[in-house]
């Protein structure tokens, strides 16, 4: 990705968040509350994957799946999710997101958001 694909990428996850973030505070979720956040990627083979996978890991993250998936077009795709116990505020900070969309592209992946049970 050029450094403006890459820009182009946290602006979406930062509209996304806003609006999960909206909804969040509709149902009173605190945001300070330390809780089990998931983290979502796609990356094209398992290798990526792997590696993918290790370096989040290193960073603290349980990986809780490495699986091919089939794609509407037929083509597989490789998902790689993680958790970890971190506040709502700290997921959606501009610097993290940045970092999992720099470090998915470094290895041909896409970063596709994070997610939490309520």
């Amino acid at each position: 990705m050029t450094q403006a694909e890459i820009q182009e990428a946290v602006a979406g996850h930062h509209a996304r968040n806003m609006e999960l973030l909206r909804q969040l505070q509709e149902r009173e979720v605190s945001f300070d509350e330390w809780r089990t956040i998931e983290h979502h990627f796609w990356a094209p083979s398992h290798r990526e994957a792997a590696l993918l996978a290790r370096a989040l890991y290193s960073k603290g993250h349980l990986v809780i799946t490495i699986c091919p998936t089939d794609m509407h077009d037929g083509t597989k795709c490789w998902n790689v999710e993680t958790e970890r116990q971190e506040s709502v505020l700290q997921a959606t900070r501009g610097d993290v997101i940045e970092e999992f969309v720099r470090m998915a592209d470094s290895l041909n992946a896409v970063y596709d958001g994070w997610g939490t049970s309520i």
